[in-house]
């Protein structure tokens, strides 16, 4: 009988890879061996390091790279584990000293299997993973004891879910993740096309649920929820499809796609908001620019904590800059209104074209606030006529605002979101291990460098032309937008 046919996974971050091989570890018994395949970067170090902790019950299991002992070996239920990086491998015959053949027994990983040569085994368990597009990966697997898809992506909590929901026969496929610690996953073959959002705690999917019906009752187009469990942070909902403005954000259609989506949004504005949404006002702005700034990007960006005096002296620019903003007016805010959370549905007519995802941050704040997430979008470049144009739009739309004192709370709003951002991606790289979030920070200081050069922002850039150099307005040296 012929080899089954690898199985081909696409991992979009390396949460993903890490689960995968957690579900292997679940399944583990010896004899096993498992040969990691993949250049340097695709995940392999992080894979064997998930498969290890898992295995041993040990979250917190230092998994020291075997580059230089070639081999590593743990005690664990399973029974000994032996991890190997064959890279330094003086050629087959070597593999004798570390005692190989034992190993074959029990359970081993393999890091650079193609040194065994000769004494490479049939039926090993093979993992091959591949770099993509920022963090995403793709793994090919073979003689992955079960299904390799549906166990790394459906723990037994989700499948039964999905069995109760009438959902069992489905199956699971990723989609990308946010910057939370959400993920989703797209199911086919069930009663109807159909997203899982799989949001454990501390996530918490009510906020979801109901802002969701708030935007529905306004005749927005956001996904019908099918079925949830909100104590176990699982939301089974109506999958919108594909059509992200991201991708098909293009000369010919960009006017159309933003016309709708500032459409949308006003729409969404004039609306009373739902009861409950907590505040996004100056005192919110400023805590979590400060946040991101002081608590990530310094101790990155110049080796230690920052001087008390720089932490009140921006803390005191900020809450300047943004003390306008109490004024009003005061607004449900979404506070992610930018394309990669809008999609194009032509099909339905007027602001039901623009499907809206991301929304369980909502708040009540500043109307601008969405407008400069839209139009400033830290993920892409916007040309800056489109913006003009788009700005214009909104103030016409709404002649009933102060057309100069939005502009103000415009640039206000762009100066501190700007400088959360760029501060967030370092964040987002050295506390959540997503370091591909780094390839939008010289994007995002750019833009929080037009945006203080608006007198609006005067405050903000005073305080940081004191305290931060404008040559080290940067991703912190050292790290990349890339990691094993």
């Amino acid at each position: 009988m012929p080899p089954a046919a690898p199985q081909r996974l696409v991992l979009p971050d390396l949460a993903a890879t890490q689960r995968l091989a957690e579900a292997l570890a679940q399944r583990a018994r010896p004899p096993l061996l498992v040969l990691l395949e993949g250049p340097l970067g695709a995940g392999k170090s992080a894979f064997a390091r998930a498969f290890l902790r898992a295995l041993t019950g040990d979250p917190a299991l230092e998994v020291p790279s075997p580059s230089f002992t070639l081999v590593q070996s743990y005690d664990t239920p399973a029974g000994p584990v032996h991890h190997y990086d064959l890279w330094r491998l003086d050629g087959p015959a070597a593999l004798v000293e570390l005692g190989w053949d034992d190993a074959l027994q029990e359970i081993a990983l393999v890091e650079w299997p193609e040194r065994l040569g000769n004494q490479r085994p049939a039926g090993a368990v093979t993992l091959r993973l591949a770099l993509g597009e920022g963090e995403t990966r793709t793994a090919e697997v073979t003689a992955w004891p079960g299904d390799a898809a549906q166990d790394a992506l459906l723990s037994p909590r989700l499948a039964a879910f999905l069995a109760k929901s009438g959902f069992g026969a489905a199956r699971a496929a990723p989609l990308a993740q946010d910057a939370s610690f959400r993920r989703y996953l797209r199911l086919t073959g069930g009663p109807r096309p159909a997203v899982l959002m799989d949001a454990p705690p501390p996530e918490d999917v009510r906020p979801f649920l109901h802002i969701g019906t708030h935007l529905a009752g306004l005749g927005l187009s956001v996904p019908e929820i099918i079925a949830a469990d909100p104590e176990a942070g699982i939301v089974l909902e109506e999958d919108l499809g594909d059509a992200l403005f991201p991708t098909l954000l293009a000369p010919g259609t960009q006017e159309t796609l933003f016309d709708a989506a500032i459409d949308t949004l006003v729409a969404i504005q004039r609306a009373a908001p739902p009861p409950g949404l907590p505040d996004w006002g100056p005192r919110e702005m400023r805590a979590t620019a400060l946040g991101t700034l002081f608590d990530w990007w310094w101790p990155a960006a110049f080796g230690g904590p920052a001087p008390e005096a720089a932490r009140q002296e921006v803390g005191a620019a900020l809450a300047e800059m943004l003390a306008p903003l109490a004024a009003g007016p005061h607004v449900f805010v979404h506070r992610d209104w930018f394309a990669g959370n809008l999609l194009w549905l032509p099909d339905r007519a007027g602001i039901r074209r623009v499907g809206v995802i991301d929304f369980q941050t909502a708040a009540i704040g500043h109307p601008a606030y969405d407008l400069v997430s839209l139009l400033q979008d830290a993920r892409r470049d916007i040309d800056p006529s489109l913006a003009a144009r788009g700005v214009a739009r909104y103030l016409a739309a709404r002649p009933e605002l102060d057309a100069a004192a939005f502009r103000a709370a415009y640039a206000i709003c762009a100066a501190q979101r700007h400088l959360r951002v760029a501060c967030q991606w370092v964040r987002l790289a050295l506390r959540d291990h997503r370091p591909a979030y780094l390839a939008f920070g010289p994007r995002t200081w750019h833009l929080l460098e037009e945006a203080l050069a608006e007198p609006a922002a005067a405050p903000l850039a005073a305080a940081l032309d004191r305290w931060v150099p404008r040559d080290r307005r940067a991703n912190p040296p050292g790290l990349t937008a890339s990691q094993d």
